[in-house]
């Protein structure tokens, strides 16, 4: 593995793959959905991500066991719906409105601490030093983005 920690190899180009995905969606969101508001941006995103999900649902998935989730499991399943899905990408929309996507994304570096906290707390998870260390890198990454957002004029789509 990677620095002598398990690293699954096909895991991390599966995350770098994401990265691109992601990068991608905070562009997209910005050069053609900019001009509505977050929350209606989120719904149309919303609503197309839906059509693909339920799709997915039916020819690859057991879409017959929703009906087996408890009471407990929905109350779960809304809240995180809620909070993760909808705030999380709202509050997303309205800062890459503010900032821009590069800066919007830097300041996502703070994730893997929230994540690793989190994961701490629930599921008994805990980061090495060097695991710590490298984040502490990403985020005064982060940091420097943020404060030389200033000093770099921002970049306008002609769209």
């Amino acid at each position: 593995g990677l620095a002598g920690a398990n690293v699954d190899r096909t895991g991390v180009v599966i995350m770098l793959f994401c990265s691109v995905c992601f990068g991608l969606y905070a562009v997209s969101i910005r050069y053609f959905i900019r001009q509505f508001h977050p929350v209606f941006s989120f719904a149309i995103v919303a609503q197309f991500v839906s059509l693909g999900t339920l799709a997915g649902m039916f020819c690859f998935g057991e879409p017959q066991r929703i009906f087996e989730l408890s009471a407990t499991a929905w109350k779960e399943l809304v809240v995180s719906s809620m909070l993760g899905i909808a705030l999380g990408h709202i509050l997303l929309y309205t800062g890459i409105r503010r900032i821009g996507t590069t800066i919007a994304s830097g300041v996502q570096s703070i994730t893997p601490f929230v994540t690793a906290a989190l994961g701490a707390l629930f599921l008994s998870e805990t980061m090495t030093r060097l695991e710590w260390t490298a984040g502490i890198i990403v985020v005064i990454g982060g940091l420097i983005l943020l404060t030389a957002q200033s000093a770099v004029p921002t970049w306008k789509a002609s769209h």
